[in-house]
């Protein structure tokens, strides 16, 4: 069983687990870092990402989760692509 903390203030439990390891290369308070860190603690170990080239992409290579990184155009398509692939 996975251990959990409570978000008292909201009454939902999120687990504990680190889907970005320390060391990532973030810049230091980068709300986009705590905000993927926290999302992805939600969304859990089954997760597959898509991300437009940016600064996202620098601390992605700490991910412990599949990334695909594509051209801004190309982000939907990959995303509806991978998609269909995981319903075969």
């Amino acid at each position: 069983m996975e251990k959990l903390r409570t978000l008292k203030q909201f009454g939902i439990e999120v687990p504990v687990v680190e889907y970005i390891p320390s060391g990532h290369t973030a810049c230091a308070g980068c709300p986009g870092a705590a905000m993927l860190r926290e999302i992805l603690k939600f969304l859990g170990p089954k997760v597959m990402m898509t991300n437009p080239p940016s600064c996202s992409g620098y601390f992605a290579r700490a991910l412990e989760a599949p990334l695909c990184r594509h051209l801004v155009e190309a982000v939907a398509a990959s995303a509806s692509g991978i998609r269909a692939a995981l319903e075969v």
